[in-house]
């Protein structure tokens, strides 16, 4: 009986998900077959149409359903992720708001030149050179999913190859979403809170950017929210199960990008007080196994590629590729760490909507505006990004006062923390961990480059969370109607911005 509700379960998780990835993959096909490389428009129109009409079903569930209109709220929302996220993979060539593909040719060293090796020779890169040296797990999948879907359509060029491999960042983009949702859940989070939380991230441009990418990012925040999520897991039931769920996730994670290993300090401060508890109750033996085992799974898989490079070309372990320091063009390092990380440059918010990594060296504003708009400008009115922008820095805002919020209820009024303080301390653990380690890279290596918000694009997550549960806590507030209002403006500015960057692609 336990065997078949645990089969049941498995199976209420993973058809969404194997459905999600089969309508990526179909419309992927579908597109490349009726409308060519560069669809624009009518994918647009499709997706316009598909929210409208989601919006009209929710919205007469909701009035024939009044006790259910938070449940129907955040399946729209949900759905509302997952539609701007196809529909900007689908419209958006792989070689347009890239980052380092250079060239589409097979002996190139950048993100296309990697896909490349992999699906026609089969062979990991012969060296460590640019960006040879990423993980290697993003490109491993890219290149099985864009050999099953270039083989059905029938192409073989280069650009058809790398191109169908961004369906793999789309596939991670909205697997977050989901894996945002179990957050809140575990959490226990009211479905209102919920809807407040999923829509900072379902509205994230950078988020949908990451999904259209050749690149490894949008995979990479897919494994830290899952990280997050499995460290709750495990904190509430540390399983077998969920030990070795949690160091697959780890593993696989470091294999796509070893900045996912930064948030295994939360991870391995959850272990250390579990540690202290076992000890207590004297059952040490097995929770030792427990991590030994967790330790020798997550290690090889992490870092094998790692190794290889070390015994094949001799490199670093800890190795970032340098960018020719104070002489290149993207150098900020001449300005000091508190003008970089810790003031406003309010001059440069108003100057500009768009990021400029040759010449912007401030981290709040460059987070704020890569996050929105990327590091590229957009042959678009400048009242839509504008608004968007200055909407963007006043909700940012409020995840600061949410941020702050949480802060104060832990660290002048810990009494006030329930048994499960962790509902508290958890996401505000995840958020501080991972801002503060992106601006310590980013002044580690003071380049504009460095600042931009797509290496922070898992940050969506603990900041929607931050500001749900804020508003959860002081729901009749001020705060909270002001919040709930920026956000509402938010969302509907940034999926107009969408289906604005569609038109023109």
């Amino acid at each position: 009986m336990k065997g078949n509700l645990l089969k049941n379960r498995i199976l209420r998780k993973m058809l969404p998900i194997l459905v999600l990835c089969l309508a990526i993959c179909g419309s992927y096909l579908l597109t490349s077959a009726m409308l060519g490389d560069n669809p624009g428009k009518p994918v647009v129109y499709g997706m316009a149409a598909a929210l409208v009409a989601a919006l009209a079903m929710t919205g007469v569930y909701a009035w024939k359903n009044p006790t259910k209109r938070d449940n129907a709220l955040l399946m729209l929302v949900l759905f509302s992720g997952i539609v701007l996220r196809i529909g900007y993979m689908l419209y958006t060539p792989c070689n347009v708001r890239s980052h380092d593909l250079w060239g589409i040719l097979i002996e190139e060293k950048g993100h296309a030149g990697y896909l490349l090796r992999l699906i026609v020779n089969g062979q990991l890169p012969e060296s460590y050179e640019l960006q040879l040296y990423q993980q290697p797990l993003f490109y491993l999948l890219g290149a099985g999913v864009s050999k099953v879907l270039c083989g059905i359509l029938g192409r073989t060029d280069a650009y058809a190859l790398v191109d169908a491999a961004k369906t793999v960042s789309c596939m991670a983009a909205c697997l977050t979403l989901f894996a945002m949702k179990d957050i809140c859940d575990e959490l226990h989070m009211k479905r209102r809170s919920s809807v407040i939380a999923l829509a900072v991230m379902a509205f994230l441009p950078s988020a949908w950017y990451a999904g259209g990418r050749i690149a490894p990012d949008g995979l990479a925040a897919f494994f830290i929210a899952m990280a997050f999520l499995y460290t709750l897991r495990w904190y509430r039931e540390h399983s077998w199960t969920n030990t070795i769920l949690l160091a697959l996730i780890y593993g696989l994670g470091v294999c796509t990008k070893i900045s996912v290993g930064v948030p295994a300090l939360i991870t391995a401060a959850v272990f250390l007080v579990e540690l202290v508890k076992e000890n207590k109750a004297k059952r040490l033996g097995n929770y030792v196994l427990k991590m030994l085992t967790f330790a020798a799974i997550s290690l090889p898989i992490g870092l094998w590629y790692n190794f290889r490079n070390l015994i094949l070309f001799g490199q670093e372990l800890g190795y970032v590729p340098g960018q020719g320091g104070w002489q290149s063009p993207l150098f900020c390092g001449d300005r000091s760490v508190f003008a970089r990380s810790i003031v406003l440059d309010f001059e440069n918010l108003f100057a500009t909507p768009y990021a400029n990594p040759n010449e912007d060296y401030n981290i709040p504003i460059y987070y704020l505006k890569s996050a929105l708009f990327g590091e590229f400008t957009f042959k678009v009115r400048w009242l839509l990004p504008i608004a968007l922008l200055f909407v963007a820095f006043a909700l940012s805002a409020m995840i600061v006062w949410a941020v702050v919020g949480r802060l104060r209820r832990v660290v002048w009024h810990p009494k006030k923390l329930t048994t499960n303080s962790s509902r508290v301390i958890q996401p505000l653990l995840w958020f501080l961990v991972f801002y503060v380690s992106g601006v310590a890279f980013a002044n580690a290596y003071p380049y504009g480059c460095s600042m931009d918000f797509r290496y922070m694009i898992f940050l969506g997550v603990p900041a929607g969370i931050l500001l749900g549960q804020q508003v959860e806590t002081e729901e009749t507030s001020l705060g909270s109607r002001i919040a709930i209002g920026l956000l509402l403006a938010y969302s509907i500015l940034a999926t107009i911005w969408c289906f604005s960057v569609g038109v023109i692609s």
